[in-house]
């Protein structure tokens, strides 16, 4: 199973290079020092969260884990890596990038996260060209007879709606063509 970070913001994972993790303390109080310094609302860490080594200082490691103390011993950077970093006792994490997020609505909604369905994209389009007064086509049927893309069979339902969707941008562009006039 892959880490991910539990802070706002870090997108570290088991994946990246050079990163350790730490799980939460059990002793309550360290955890709840732990939660009020990720100044995340209503977080509740699992057997499972944890924070990335970018949100502790050097100095907050044991001294025989220490990057700077392995580099005195002439280790590799290789073996470095791989030297499982362990934190002194009551350490608390204090490296934080907290100006991302500003507590409010505006600053961070779930509109900003995802896209509009397919099904919305569809009615906007059509409502759109039956504002410019061009009417919406079947994707079987165009002035010009069927295409080849039409004579394909798709091989599952998503296809057929992206083929659908191509079919009809096609058809709509043919019939704004067709009504431009043509300078010599």
């Amino acid at each position: 199973m892959v880490l991910y970070c539990s802070a706002f913001g870090c997108r570290n994972s088991g994946l990246t290079p050079g990163i350790h993790f730490f799980h939460f303390p059990k002793d309550d109080t360290l955890r709840k020092q732990w939660i009020i310094k990720m100044r995340r609302e209503n977080f509740t860490p699992s057997k499972f969260s944890v924070l990335c080594s970018e949100h502790f200082e050097e100095s907050d490691l044991e001294p025989k884990c220490r990057p700077s103390f392995l580099r005195s011993l002439l280790m590799s950077e290789e073996r470095i890596k791989s030297v499982r970093p362990r934190l002194l006792p009551g350490t608390v994490p204090s490296k934080f990038q907290y100006k991302l997020y500003t507590g409010t609505k505006s600053n961070f909604s779930k509109q900003d996260c995802t896209r509009p369905r397919k099904a919305f994209e569809k009615r906007e389009r059509n409502r759109t060209l039956a504002e410019i007064g061009l009417a919406t086509t079947s994707s079987k049927s165009t002035k010009a007879g069927p295409t080849l893309a039409q004579n394909t069979v798709p091989e599952n339902k998503k296809d057929d709606e992206k083929q659908s969707a191509q079919d009809q941008d096609a058809t709509i562009m043919d019939t704004l063509y067709s009504q431009v006039p043509v300078s010599q």
